[in-house]
């Protein structure tokens, strides 16, 4: 329910929708639809996807993904890391939520 209470708090505060072509909506659900200057070409379709890409992923996450991510840090940051130390997640919130499991007993968190 927090995207609506933002939607319509957004329209309040400046009197038009968010996503109109005058507002500038950096936030989930409202991604950037316009080319950015020098930027990629937006894609208009994606090739290659087929159903098993559509699966859960593996419990430890991929090992492929995990060691590309590991090697960019590696190379470009001389980051001391190994693949184990690289967590992928489907979001923010469920990146938030999932480290907050690994704080000790004693860290107070708040969630709004």
């Amino acid at each position: 329910m927090a995207i609506y209470k933002t939607l319509y708090a957004f329209k309040e505060e400046f009197g038009v929708s968010m996503g109109e072509p005058t507002t500038h909506p950096w936030m989930q659900s409202f991604p950037l639809t316009k080319q950015i200057p020098g930027g990629p070409e937006i894609p208009t379709k994606l090739e290659g996807i087929n159903s098993m890409d559509l699966r859960y992923p593996d419990m430890l996450g991929n090992l492929k993904l995990r060691e590309a991510i590991c090697s960019y840090y590696r190379d470009n940051y001389k980051a001391q890391i190994d693949p184990d130390n690289i967590m992928i997640f489907a979001g923010g919130r469920p990146a938030l939520f999932s480290i907050m499991f690994f704080l000790r007993n004693d860290i107070v968190t708040r969630i709004g």
